[in-house]
């Protein structure tokens, strides 16, 4: 069974912890691999392997995901402020649209 998993950390942490999933992530699919062997004269041991193999390639979708969504909100919340004049240059922006439409 799957389940979703929150804590905190430091800001400055998250590269860390997005490697430590990653890695986790490849260390998994490197288990995968060993898993996927045709056993004709053991069907049963091959159709169980199978069976681990796509619960754990779910798994490792998911930490994919995360890494994804994770690295995205980092890589926002890292950026510096807008400066005021890019601020003042945007509110210019929306002034002029507003005035056409």
């Amino acid at each position: 069974m799957k389940v979703k998993v929150s804590y905190t950390v430091n800001m400055d942490d998250i590269p860390e912890l997005l490697e430590e999933i990653l890695s986790s992530a490849r260390q998994e699919l490197s288990d995968c691999v060993s898993k996927l062997k045709f056993r004709p004269n053991n069907l049963l041991k091959m159709m169980n392997d199978y069976q681990i193999v796509r619960e754990k390639l779910d798994v490792v979708t998911s930490q994919v995901e995360d890494v994804l969504n994770i690295a995205s909100g980092w890589t926002e919340a890292i950026k510096p402020p807008p400066t005021p004049e890019v601020v003042d240059e945007l509110f210019e922006e929306v002034t002029v649209n507003e005035k056409k439409d």
